[in-house]
């Protein structure tokens, strides 16, 4: 079947328009559920007398679960289907994100932050596939783009919400840090029983596409065209470009997670004057300039078509704002250097991922952006650990940026030698 372009936009549009804003929502809640344990630190390290490094470990171990369980999920869901795998995970996290609420000690927290990092294992690069599944490859790129901003309008949402929370919620006697888990983690539960109903698994379950829509997209999805066969693991695992990638997205993580889990404590060391719903509202003028960023670099990297730079000078960027906010003695300034810096790492996962599937072959995409995510991955639990070792150690809120910095000019090294290896977009 032959369509002129103006039919294949409008079909397009129509996958756009019933997949990409509830995957966004999806996402906007599971990465609220990661994350507002940064939100409810402010009140809970002092309940639970959790020192900064212990935070840093109990962040962290999240990021094992998800690892150790990220293939096997991944595997599962090619196999029922996403719409009752993706279910299945939001529903378990939820579960566990409110357990969170109830829990008595450190070692408690520890061992449910691990189960909500099982629980919620492969859902990213699980919804890269599904995605995958409805996106022929031209337009892939721009949606992982849109699905991707999810972490950052979750901090826009969880931000004021969370400290809102905090400020007001004592019902019952209660702490106002455990009613935090308890209202966050209700939504994932609700939304993935509304998976169940709203996901579709392929296009051809899809009845908002006529007939000869579903086969024009069924055929532009078709991966028999290609034929290509899917590389085994170890072929992967001794490619230096997807190794490289690897260590290019784990830099990201290492930089995206310690400033996301430790903003919050930070933010309300030196705006101590506010209360917290102003200090939450505050707080989203980062993400809020963040999403900003994000949007103007992916479509000045797409409009110049390219990508390998982009990454570099952002990893800068995001540097020299870590070097901002330590030196700085003026609060304004030092959220201004977080900003910067906050805007300069989470900028770079749009044009890393079109980067990432322009230099992979479609034999080599399958295995590639699961090892990619999930080594890469590892960088949340380095970052979190190793800045909460440094606060505790050098007794300062910003002592871990050095070391986040420097691993952040790896990844530009990385990602520039991964140019060298791969062909360059």
């Amino acid at each position: 079947m032959q369509i002129n372009r103006e039919s294949e936009k409008r079909i397009l549009g129509l996958v756009r328009l019933h997949i990409i804003p509830f995957a966004l929502i999806l996402y906007i809640v599971a990465f609220l559920d990661r994350v507002n344990l940064g939100y409810a630190a402010i009140v809970m390290n002092p309940d639970l007398g959790i020192s900064a490094e212990l935070f840093g470990v109990i962040t962290g171990i999240f990021f094992i679960g998800y690892l150790v369980f990220e293939v096997p999920s991944n595997i599962i869901m090619q196999r029922v289907g996403a719409r009752i795998w993706i279910g299945r995970i939001m529903i378990s996290w939820g579960l566990v994100a409110m357990l969170m609420g109830f829990v008595q000690n450190p070692d408690q927290l520890i061992a449910l932050r691990f189960l909500l990092g099982v629980a919620e294992a492969g859902f990213f690069p699980g919804m890269i596939w599904y995605l995958g599944t409805w996106f022929p490859p031209r337009y892939l790129a721009r949606s992982i783009a849109l699905f991707a901003t999810g972490i950052v309008v979750s901090n826009i949402i969880g931000a004021p919400l969370s400290m809102y929370i905090l400020d007001t919620l004592n019902w019952g006697s209660i702490a106002s840090w455990r009613w935090l888990f308890i209202v966050e983690g209700i939504p994932a539960i609700l939304l993935g029983v509304l998976s169940l109903k709203i996901l579709k698994n392929s296009p051809a379950d899809a009845e908002w596409l006529d007939h000869d829509q579903k086969l024009w997209l069924i055929r532009e999805l078709d991966p028999g065209k290609t034929n290509t066969r899917s590389l085994r693991l170890i072929e992967i695992l001794t490619d230096w470009k997807v190794l490289l990638l690897s260590g290019t997205y784990f830099s990201v993580t290492v930089g995206m997670y310690a400033i996301i889990f430790f903003l919050p404590t930070l933010s309300s060391s030196f705006l101590h004057d506010f209360n917290m719903s102003v200090i939450g509202l505050l707080l989203t003028i980062p993400y809020i300039i963040t999403l900003i960023c994000m949007f103007l670099v992916s479509c000045h990297s797409d409009q110049k078509g390219e990508r390998l730079y982009h990454i570099v000078i952002l990893f800068l960027i995001a540097g020299a704002g870590l070097t901002l906010d330590q030196i700085s003695i003026d609060p304004l300034i030092s959220l201004l250097g977080i900003t910067i810096a906050l805007s300069g790492i989470i900028s770079i996962i749009g044009p890393f991922w079109s980067y990432v599937l322009s230099v992979l072959t479609p034999d080599e995409q399958p295995v590639g952006v699961a090892v990619i995510n999930s080594i890469g991955n590892l960088g949340g639990f380095v970052g979190p650990v190793i800045t909460g070792y440094l606060i505790t150690v050098f007794k300062t809120l910003d002592s871990g940026w050095p070391v986040i910095t420097f691993i952040l000019c790896l990844g530009a090294v990385m990602i520039y030698l991964a140019g060298k290896t791969g062909k360059q977009m």
